[in-house]
């Protein structure tokens, strides 16, 4: 007796280990997807900086040199104020298309050598930049300019975009995993309710929430915010619109971007598995 109900204890212990076993397992995949992602997002806004940072330093230094001289070119009159002729004024709109093309933006040109230069390429917009582009969004308003950059850019983006698909992907089983189990406890509810009492709610949580957020941070209409979300949240990224760089606040609107595309997927997923199973079972009462 003693002996069996050792054997009993020993089974016991196996099977509870085996389930602890099973529970570390489901969980070990998604924190080696993140860890991963975390990672390659640190490589790339280390070596985007690296390769871009010192680069549009001098890009506006020279700006600001061009304007300089383009200034003490003009004539001025006994008033003291510069006279501009047509062909300074054409000088003055092909500078500044000049230097925006090469990444300064208009708004930022300094005319004194001796002011520090706006920086598109910090720690802080070098991570928002990466982890935009691995979704496929880009914006356009800010891209890498040196051929180093350009040349890495290539070798990064499609493996970026795997993990990031990777990272979604592990979302969005976890929204399968809480769908599944708000679906049985409310069984009685007819499914078109059920749908779409979530897709209501992945919009007002991911794209109307978000909208308001910009709305009062970027000072823009509301129209204009909810425009700008639906255009990043659906990986369109024209670029028309874009946050402030540098802003502490994007990183929260890329948070609602990560969690709204893997809802988003996740979604699609359950809408495919339903018309996967109607037509299986058409099919197969066809057969009969």
């Amino acid at each position: 007796m003693e002996t069996r109900e050792v054997n009993r204890e020993v089974v016991g212990r196996k099977e509870e280990e085996g389930k602890c076993s099973v529970k570390k397992g489901k969980w070990r995949r998604p924190c080696f997807v993140f860890l991963t992602f975390i990672i390659y997002v640190i490589i790339g806004t280390f070596s985007f900086g690296k390769l871009e940072g010192p680069a549009e330093i001098i890009r506006c230094k020279e700006s600001q040199r061009a304007l300089v001289e383009m200034r003490d070119s003009f004539e001025i009159n006994s008033d003291g104020q510069f006279v501009l002729s047509e062909k300074n004024l054409t000088d003055i709109i092909a500078t500044a298309e000049e230097y925006a093309g090469k990444g300064v933006p208009i708004s930022m040109f300094k005319e004194d050598p001796e002011e520090p230069c706006p920086m598109n390429w910090t720690p802080k917009s070098a991570v928002y930049f990466v982890m935009t582009v691995v979704t496929t969004i880009g914006y356009g308003n800010t891209a890498p300019k040196t051929v180093g950059g350009r040349i890495f850019f290539i070798f990064y983006v499609i493996p970026g975009i795997v993990l990031c698909g990777a990272l979604l992907g592990e979302i969005a089983k976890l929204y399968t995993f809480i769908r599944k189990k708000i679906r049985r406890r409310f069984e009685k509810i007819p499914l078109f309710l059920k749908f779409l009492f979530v897709l209501l709610f992945g919009i007002g949580f991911f794209i109307c929430i978000p909208a308001m957020i910009v709305c009062l941070v970027e000072g823009w209409t509301y129209f204009e915010a909810l425009y700008f979300m639906v255009v990043t949240f659906t990986t369109v990224g024209f670029g028309d619109y874009s946050v402030t760089p540098g802003s502490n606040y994007q990183f929260g609107i890329v948070i609602f971007i990560y969690l709204g595309l893997a809802w988003l997927g996740s979604i699609i997923g359950a809408i495919q598995e339903k018309l996967e199973n109607r037509l299986e079972s058409s099919e197969n009462n066809n057969e009969d």
